[in-house]
């Protein structure tokens, strides 16, 4: 599908392992969202463990997420699963992501955002750390794709789907990454000409209001 307007999508990953197969996952949907106008940027996780105190300052690397974040149309995350649920280093980044920083908003960067889930891990493929995860999104106020969903298994009866470095070589998952990001497009383009007509109302009531 392409409507001629690229998306910005900033991807989250789980982990700060160089050679992580959910970092491999988001290069892969780099490589495969251009040909459905998706530009996939990778944010830095690697951040301070949050403490209120150090919102007296905030650190560079935070508000450089909350830019990324602000900026984008949608979010994508990579979701490794550590003892059941979702990793430390994810759930650092969304709790410095889900404050508000940056001067005139009045809401945090992930607030009304389309997002979509992956993950690649053992024989489940992440799926009970991706289903805390859409729990959290909910209060967040997400609004996340709910299929197709991507449960990644790392391993198969005929060896594993990821190379040394974490890159995706497995075709078969390629190909239902490529569907997910079909469907992304389509949910954020969808949810993006919602908003678009709902603004657009409520300027007419208001200029209505205005003139009368």
């Amino acid at each position: 599908m392409r409507c001629g307007q690229v998306l910005k999508v900033a991807a989250m990953g789980s982990t700060l392992r160089s050679a992580s197969v959910n970092q491999g996952l988001i290069r892969a949907a780099s490589g495969l969202g251009a040909k459905y106008e998706l530009e996939i940027v990778a944010i830095d996780l690697n951040l301070p463990l949050f403490n209120a105190d150090l919102e007296k300052e905030v650190p560079a690397s935070v508000l450089e997420m909350h830019k990324i974040l602000d900026e984008a149309d949608a979010v994508l995350f990579a979701v490794a699963e550590y003892n059941y649920s979702i990793s430390s280093v994810l759930k650092n980044a969304i709790d410095w992501a889900s404050r508000t920083y940056l001067e005139g908003r009045k809401s945090h960067p992930l607030f009304s955002k389309p997002a979509a889930l992956m993950g690649a891990g053992g024989g489940m493929g992440t799926s009970r750390a991706q289903y805390h995860l859409r729990q959290v999104c909910v209060f967040l106020d997400m609004h996340l794709l709910n299929k197709p969903e991507l449960f990644v298994q790392r391993w198969t009866g005929a060896g594993e789907r990821f190379d040394e470095l974490g890159n995706l070589t497995d075709e078969t998952t390629l190909a239902k990454l490529d569907t997910m990001l079909d469907a992304f497009a389509q949910w954020i383009r969808l949810l993006k000409a919602g908003t678009e007509a709902r603004d657009k109302a409520r300027c007419s009531v208001e200029c209505e209001k205005t003139v009368n």
